[in-house]
Parts: C-alpha cells; sequence; structure tokens
C-alpha cells in the first residue's frame, strides 16, 4: 500500500487584515504543500501572495492581523507554539535571478545578496548552480 503524502505545510482558513478584519487582505485561504513538491502563488501584483507567505513565518507588517484555524508544519500547528520557539526568515531573490526554487546562484551574487546566499547555504541549500 502506498504511503499518503505527509504535509509539509498546511494552511486552514487563513485570512490577513489591515485595520479592520471585516475587510481582509487575504480572505479565508486554505492550501498545502506535501514533502518533496513546490507550491506557486500566482497572482496579480497586490492579490496577496506575499501576505500570505509572510503570515506563515509571522512577519507581517505592523498594523496587520491574522487569523487561521491552523498554520501545520509538519503536522504541528505553529500557532500553538510559544514566542520564543517561532524563529524565521525569508530569504528573496530578484525575479530575473530566480530560474529555479531549488538552485541560489550564488556566484553571481555580491553585497547584500551574497549575505543571502550564506544564509541559505548555511541551512543546507545545494551549492552554487546545483539543482538538488
Amino acid at each position: 500500500m502506498t504511503p499518503l503524502p505527509r504535509h509539509l505545510l498546511r494552511l486552514d482558513d487563513l485570512s490577513v487584515w489591515f485595520d479592520d478584519p471585516a475587510r481582509p487582505a487575504v480572505d479565508r485561504v486554505s492550501l498545502s504543500v506535501d514533502a518533496g513538491r513546490t507550491l506557486a502563488l500566482v497572482g496579480e501584483s497586490g492579490s496577496g501572495k506575499s501576505l500570505t507567505a509572510m503570515s506563515v513565518l509571522d512577519l507581517l507588517p505592523g498594523g496587520a492581523g491574522r487569523r487561521a484555524a491552523a498554520i501545520e508544519l509538519d503536522g504541528d500547528n505553529i500557532l500553538d507554539w510559544p514566542a520564543d520557539r517561532r524563529c524565521a526568515a525569508a530569504v528573496s531573490a530578484p525575479s530575473f535571478r530566480s530560474r529555479s526554487p531549488r538552485s541560489t546562484h550564488c556566484t553571481a551574487w555580491s553585497g547584500r545578496s551574497a549575505r543571502r546566499c550564506a544564509f541559505i547555504r548555511a541551512w543546507g541549500a545545494p551549492p552554487s548552480g546545483s539543482v538538488a
């Protein structure tokens, strides 16, 4: 029997708002990403892609609120974690350099981007130019 895929990340009924919860910028999003899979959030500018991702990391801008039935990471609801256990960071890359979500392309980066690359490498990303 084939085992069911394990959800690495699962969002259940996520909403994000500014000032007024009755007017959410992200309204009741539910999704899951299975281990070993990739998910792309695609939408127009301002549609809530970044807010969705940043709400998972609890890195929302000031004045923003978040509500969700669950935000699970490897089966553990991170909404139940104490504040000292919640440590997250986002690593962004300019779109013209983002060819693969598994590739870092570190050799072409300098300055701030090189520091981002060092962070990625420290967390086990593949070496420059390789794809896992």
